[in-house]
């Protein structure tokens, strides 16, 4: 794992910064990289605690703003409670659910939103760089 080409980005990334890539940083690059697609801060903050008793709270704050610095993570704020952050490494565009119930995270990508939200920019002279759209509501495990 700790040659896979995130770890790489990252420890360059880190060193351009004249910053370390240290074992707290490799643990929670790791545990990010696993699992979940939509990694829940404060989970993580738990999972880094059960490896590593001295990784603080502070540290795995810092240690996801900066995979969001680099490219390799997402900040998304679902409920406006907890902040998630996701992989961006292997991920194409995509949108989201999200259950106000259970606080599930769902996928989707449909070519004709892609198209219709480009037609709307388009009428109103305005260019996309970039967009997000999450959709609030029930899951079907919650109805």
């Amino acid at each position: 794992m700790d040659n896979s080409p995130e770890f790489q980005l990252f420890d360059d990334y880190l060193r351009s910064r004249g910053m370390k890539f240290s074992k707290p940083r490799r643990i929670i690059l790791k545990l990010f990289l696993e699992g979940e697609d939509h990694k829940d801060i404060e989970k993580l903050v738990v999972e880094a605690k059960s490896i590593d008793s001295l990784i603080s709270r502070s540290t795995v704050y810092r240690t996801m703003n900066l995979l969001a610095d680099c490219g390799l993570a997402d900040e998304i704020n679902f409920s406006g409670n907890r902040k998630h952050f996701e992989n961006l490494s292997k991920k194409k565009h995509h949108d989201h659910f999200f259950c106000t119930k259970c606080s599930s995270v769902g996928e989707f990508h449909h070519p004709m939103i892609e198209k219709l939200q480009e037609e709307v920019a388009q009428t109103k002279g305005f260019q996309i760089t970039s967009h997000r759209m999450i959709l609030y509501g029930i899951c079907g495990n919650c109805k």
